[in-house]
């Protein structure tokens, strides 16, 4: 098989997916190392002698994994140390990806280069990831331990890309890419970049929800995962916590967190999660931009309190809502009350200033839950805030407000309908009008 695939990069015939292919790219398949793919053999040894033979190889190598269903009982865990970059691909059939199924609790695709020289690229493609995963009840095996597991892990490398794949029933995070030393504050220890398009992520959550004895709790269950990145394009991918088959929340929908810069975030649909999205310990410069967020009472927490500036974020064209968050539940909820809302803004004084809020639109149904004050908060300086809806189909007698208790730049042509506005005393705008309040407006600024 490795000898076709020669063949054809010789006759120049073109292999898609590969773009950046090269003399000395290597192609393997898992099949030539013994993997089965039957649905009854566990192949994980064969599969991780391919890769380990693969991640040591000079060039560009390539491991082909072919359609089948191949059950794994301990994690494939890689360290590459000789290739420049390692593509692992499925091939589907009839539309159906290749599967890699576990019925351990076990970190599946763990693919990393060491933290003191990290180098080298990777990328996975096509394939279908599933864990065991079982939905909530008093007697879950995982739930509030410490141990938690991931579908598609990828550490200290030069570069990533996740494309085109599905996760699924992981107790803890669909996909993690980061630093081993995530929270160090190295800068240095950073991907170049990463892209992360088309997946879909699904039922993978998790909660600790109970502090343990070193005071840490809620660091897992993340449909996607991020840290450390200079560069990212995390677009077009669906994370789904179905609730009414897990019965529980998961952390967060994506995160974004330490040292994280410039990043796109554009067209993901994020449903079921304590919060949908998460940034937090950035650096800032990010785009969130064209996304649907549902299924929660808490779409977007940023959350800043940094040592130094982080540089503006831009939310543009999103659409955030309560929407399909079950009346009357009884989920472990796990950020503060007082934050909740569709979007909470808190970052110190100016550290987020000229940070743009600009043409969302925030959602409140009736029928699904939503018991806390805020459709909206602002708690940080220089932002602007411009042409959003910020909309309540509740009874007006049960509005909800938007509350901005910052210096503001620009609050200009956004619509408050059924909701009230609150600013808080003594604060200033520089450029404030043309919005539209159907609600109660608490103001000493003139905001229309």
């Amino acid at each position: 098989m490795k000898q076709l695939w020669a063949l054809l990069l010789w006759m120049g015939v073109c292999i898609p997916g590969f773009s950046q292919i090269r003399s000395d790219t290597t192609f393997y398949s898992v099949k030539d190392f013994g993997a089965k793919g039957d649905g009854h053999t566990d192949d994980q040894q064969p599969i991780l002698n391919c890769l380990k033979t693969a991640a040591a190889h000079p060039g560009i190598v390539v491991v082909r994994v072919p359609y089948g269903t191949y059950l794994i009982d301990q994690s494939l865990k890689v360290l590459v140390t000789g290739c420049d970059r390692l593509v692992i691909r499925g091939y589907s059939k009839a539309g159906k990806l290749p599967l890699l199924k576990t019925a351990a609790f076990i970190t599946l695709l763990d693919i990393s280069s060491p933290l003191s020289a990290p180098k080298g690229k990777v990328s996975v493609e096509g394939l279908a990831l599933q864990g065991n995963n079982l939905p909530f009840s008093s007697t879950h095996p995982y739930f509030d331990k410490s141990g938690f597991t991931v579908g598609l892990r990828i550490l200290n490398m030069a570069e990533a890309s996740v494309l085109h794949n599905q996760i699924s029933n992981f107790y803890g995070d669909g996909i993690y890419v980061g630093y081993s030393d995530a929270g160090a504050g190295k800068p240095s220890h950073r991907f170049d970049h990463v892209n992360i398009i088309d997946n879909e992520v699904i039922n993978c959550w998790g909660l600790h929800s109970t502090k343990s004895p070193a005071g840490v709790f809620d660091n897992y269950g993340d449909g996607i995962y991020t840290s450390n990145l200079a560069s990212g394009n995390i677009s077009k991918n669906k994370i789904i916590n179905h609730l009414n088959i897990t019965k529980q929340v998961g952390r967060a929908g994506l995160v974004l967190e330490y040292n994280d810069e410039d990043c796109v975030v554009n067209g993901n649909y994020i449903f079921g999660y304590d919060r949908d999205i998460h940034l937090e310990a950035d650096v800032g410069g990010h785009l969130i931009e064209n996304n649907t967020l549902e299924g929660t009472d808490f779409g977007i927490l940023i959350f800043n309190n940094p040592a130094y500036r982080s540089k503006p974020i831009k939310i543009i064209g999103n659409i955030i809502s309560n929407k399909g968050f079950p009346a009357g539940n009884h989920f472990t909820l796990i950020r503060n009350s007082q934050e909740r809302c569709l979007l909470s803004f808190y970052a110190k004084g100016t550290c987020r200033q000229g940070s743009e809020i600009m043409d969302n639109h925030f959602v409140i149904y009736p029928g699904n839950a939503y018991k806390f004050s805020y459709i909206a908060r602002f708690i940080a300086d220089g932002l602007r805030i411009k042409g959003n809806t910020f909309s309540s189909e509740l009874p007006s007698g049960v509005r909800k407000t938007v509350f901005l208790n910052a210096v503001i730049d620009t609050l200009v042509n956004n619509t408050f309908d059924n909701v009230d506005l609150q600013v808080a005393t003594h604060y200033q705008g520089r450029l404030v009008g043309g919005n539209k309040v159907d609600g109660k407006v608490n103001s000493a600024i003139k905001i229309q």
